[in-house]
C-alpha cells in the first residue's frame, strides 16, 4: 500500500515519540553550566584541584577556595609566572626573571624592573642613570651625579642627562629624574624628589621632611624643624622653620 505524504509524516512522528519513550532517541540536550577549575581547602587545609559549576563558584571562593590561573597554578601550586622561582605574590619583579631579588632602592618594584620616569625602559636599561646607597656608587651610566654619605642608610638615585643626587645624614632619599634635575637632602629620614627639566629640590635638615618639586624648573625646599613638606607643581614652594608645616604648589611658610 503507497502512503500518502501526509499518512507518511504522520507515521514519521509517531515512530520518533516512541522511541523517545523507550529511551533509544534523545530529547533535545539540556545545557550544562559551565565548569571552573579551582583548588578547594579541604578540612585538613590540604588544597585539592577539582571543578566546580560556574553558578557555585561564588560560595566555594567566599569559603576561601582559590582560582586555577590566578591565585594558584594547576597543581594549587603559588603563580611564578616570569619562572624565577620565586612565587608570585612575593616576588618584587612578578614578570621580569630575577631570581636575586635584588632591591638596591628599597622600594616595592625589584632593581630588574624599577622604571623611576615611567617611560616604560627599565632603569638597567636606561642610558643615563646613577645610583649611589650608603657611600658606594653601586651604578653609573652617562652624565648623571650621585652621592651619598656613608654608613647611612641612604640612597641616592639620578635618571636623565646631567641629572644630579647627592643624600647626606641618615636614612634620607634622594630621586632626580629628567635633564639636569638636581636633588639635595641632608636630615634624617628624609625625602627629596625633582622630577621635571631643571626641577630642584632641597631638604636641609631637620626630621622627617619632604620636598617635592614636580614639573619642569619647579623649586621645593624643606627646612629645618620636623615633618614638613613642601610640594611644587608651579614654580616654588617652601616649608619649614617649625614642625608640621606643608605648602602646596606656590607657597611659601619659610
Amino acid at each position: 500500500m503507497q502512503l500518502t505524504k501526509n499518512q507518511a509524516s504522520k507515521l514519521v512522528a509517531t515512530l520518533a515519540a516512541a522511541l523517545i519513550a523507550g529511551g533509544l532517541l534523545a530529547g533535545p540536550a539540556e545545557a550544562k553550566p559551565e565548569k571552573v577549575r579551582i583548588c578547594h581547602v579541604d578540612e585538613d587545609q590540604r588544597l585539592i584541584p577539582i571543578r566546580v559549576a560556574k553558578p557555585a563558584l561564588d560560595a566555594h571562593l567566599g569559603h576561601g577556595d582559590l582560582l586555577v590561573g590566578i591565585d594558584v597554578d594547576e597543581n594549587c601550586q603559588p603563580l611564578d609566572l616570569d619562572g624565577d622561582g620565586v612565587p608570585d605574590d612575593i616576588d618584587n619583579c612578578a614578570n621580569v626573571a630575577n631570581p636575586a631579588q635584588t632591591n638596591r632602592y628599597g622600594s616595592a618594584d625589584g632593581d630588574a624592573c624599577e622604571d623611576l620616569d615611567g617611560d616604560g625602559t627599565p632603569d638597567v636599561h636606561e642610558a643615563e642613570f646613577c645610583l649611589s646607597v650608603s657611600g658606594t656608587l653601586a651604578e653609573v651610566r652617562g652624565t648623571p651625579t650621585c652621592s651619598t654619605d656613608p654608613g647611612s642608610g641612604n640612597v641616592a638615585v639620578a635618571n636623565g642627562f646631567g641629572a644630579f643626587a647627592v643624600v647626606s645624614g641618615t636614612n634620607s632619599t634622594g630621586t632626580a629624574i629628567g635633564f639636569t634635575a638636581q636633588v639635595f637632602v641632608s636630615g634624617t629620614n628624609s625625602v627629596g624628589i625633582a622630577d621635571g627639566v631643571g626641577a630642584v629640590a632641597q631638604v636641609i635638615l631637620g626630621t622627617g621632611n619632604t620636598a617635592i618639586a614636580t614639573g619642569d624648573n619647579t623649586r621645593a625646599l624643606a627646612v629645618g624643624g620636623s615633618n614638613n613638606s613642601a610640594t611644587a607643581t608651579v614654580n616654588y614652594a617652601c616649608a619649614g622653620n617649625g614642625d608640621s608645616n606643608e605648602t602646596a604648589l606656590d607657597e611659601n611658610l619659610c
